[in-house]
């Protein structure tokens, strides 16, 4: 049998997607303001985590970042942000929320591999990095095994493995944790009805 790797050389692969990297960024970063939404302060997220912006974690890497999105800021200005001093307007929020988003984006293509992220469909790419931003693919937090199945091409398996986690069951049960059942379930459906045309050991459709 073939190895996955000889199947993208020969480019028996899936539907068209027409990747476009900025155009893929762009409606990540669209979807990250939309489910997210904005806060100038510092507030507590469902799962308790303090956050600011558009879904900002505020972690000790928080400053770090702040810093190098906005060098020409006086100094300590990040620390009067991340103390809970000083509010960020929404303009800062929107800068912070697209280094953020390009970093996520960035990362979950690397960890995939460039060569298997860049040929599913831009639905299932936004998916993917929308489940990075918030902890559901990579880290203690991931789903190797739905990684593990995108790059073998069964996408209807990782649709359903992605479903098949504490972090779900818990977020459906609870019923107070936003839209966050739902977000799963959107990257699950886009896996699912991408399948048919993403199988590596089918024909690309014309």
């Amino acid at each position: 049998m073939k190895s996955f790797k000889q199947f993208l050389a020969e480019d028996q692969w899936y539907e068209d997607p027409q990747f476009n990297y900025g155009s893929n960024l762009a409606t990540f970063k669209e979807k990250v303001k939309g489910n997210e939404g904005f806060s100038s302060k510092i507030y507590k997220d469902v799962y308790g985590n303090k956050t600011i912006g558009f879904g900002a974690l505020v972690d000790p890497s928080l400053p770090k970042t702040l810093r190098s999105v906005f060098p020409d800021k006086p100094k300590g200005w990040e620390q009067q942000i991340t103390g809970g001093k000083t509010e960020i307007t929404r303009d800062e929020a929107e800068q912070l929320k697209d280094y953020q988003a390009t970093q996520k984006f960035d990362q979950i293509r690397k960890a995939l591999g460039q060569d298997v992220f860049d040929r599913l469909h831009n639905e299932v790419q936004v998916g993917l990095a929308d489940a990075n931003y918030r902890g559901s693919m990579l880290g203690k937090s991931g789903s190797p095994k739905t990684m593990e199945l995108i790059r073998q091409g069964n996408l209807r398996a990782a649709g359903k493995e992605f479903l098949n986690s504490a972090e779900y069951r818990q977020a459906k049960a609870s019923g107070k944790m936003g839209g966050i059942p739902k977000r799963m379930e959107d990257f699950s459906n886009a896996l699912i009805k991408h399948a048919d045309y993403s199988n590596p050991y089918l024909p690309p459709v014309k």
